[in-house]
């Protein structure tokens, strides 16, 4: 099974990695994206996500696109920025008042 051309447009525009909202957006199916992984084409990395297989595999890149609306705060911040050299020990996020955290720790 190939890859769709809207959706290897899709997958480079977003830096390799795609959700399936974003498919489907596109006229992608869920199912066509399930036999698209089974067959190699793309790998499920996370619940709704998807990337290339030969594409490098960034956790914080696919916990961001699973919940949006996480800000990464502090010493994540300061790493992804490169003002640290430091790898963080845990992930630093900020969310909404009354966002459930419990989604949140069970991704990270």
């Amino acid at each position: 099974m190939r890859v769709p051309n809207r959706l290897q447009s899709l997958l480079q525009k977003n830096g390799g990695t795609i959700t399936t909202a974003e498919a489907n957006v596109v006229g992608i199916s869920n199912e066509r994206l399930r036999l698209l992984a089974k067959s190699g084409e793309l790998e499920r990395v996370a619940h709704g996500v998807y990337i290339s297989p030969d594409d490098f595999l960034d956790k914080m890149c696919v916990a961001q696109r699973r919940r949006p609306k996480v800000i990464y705060s502090h010493e994540t911040a300061l790493f992804q920025h490169g003002l640290t050299d430091r790898d963080p020990v845990s992930y630093s996020v900020t969310v909404p008042s009354g966002y459930n955290t419990k989604a949140i720790l069970a991704g990270l």
